[in-house]
């Protein structure tokens, strides 16, 4: 990863092309340091629109543990037109960190997802099996973001997956589904 943001420009020259590769921008997207977002806007500040976003580089920036993860995905959609992919959303319901953002990392997400793209259950197992301290705020937003058809993902699969959760606020987590299941019936 980059220490430091004066980094950029000595590994932009080292190209043949001067391009950026899709690696470099993925080690920027999943920078945890404070320099992430400024590493971000850096390269696209070099090379623009030509900069390849891949849904690689947008599944690393909604798995970044770092404070600036939801700066550094605005970063991208400010620039791009992109899809959320079930992958990514997987690996946003898995992250553990972002500390207070996680659950408006999910929320943006969520608000920028395809229409149509509807919360799988393998999302919501992700979701279940994270030990992060902001899961049940996660929980909430992507049951909140559900349609109402999508109610009966809500199996005794991610059921078990909760329960096996170790993390000191699991029960709430557990507590949040068995009402929405609950409620579907």
């Amino acid at each position: 990863m980059f220490q430091t943001a004066a980094q950029i420009p000595d590994l932009m020259e080292q190209g043949e092309s001067g391009d950026v590769s899709e690696e470099v921008v993925k080690a920027a997207a999943e920078n945890i340091g404070d320099y992430g977002l400024q590493v971000m806007n850096l390269l696209f500040e070099h090379q623009g629109q030509s900069l390849p976003v891949s849904e690689q580089v947008v599944q690393a920036a909604a798995a970044n543990t770092g404070e600036s993860c939801e700066q550094i995905l605005e970063c991208l959609f400010e620039r791009r037109c992109l899809l959320i992919s079930e992958e990514v959303l997987k690996a946003a319901a898995a992250n553990t960190g972002c500390y207070y953002n996680a659950a408006r990392l999910m929320a943006a997400l969520l608000r920028r997802q395809e229409r149509g793209l509807l919360t799988s259950e393998e999302v919501l197992k992700a979701a279940a099996a994270n030990t992060g301290s902001f899961t049940p705020e996660v929980m909430e937003v992507l049951l909140k973001y559900q349609e109402p058809e999508q109610e009966s993902l809500i199996s005794d699969e991610v059921l078990k997956i909760a329960a096996a959760n170790t993390n000191y606020r699991a029960h709430e987590i557990r507590a949040i589904l068995l009402r929405r299941r609950e409620r579907a019936s």
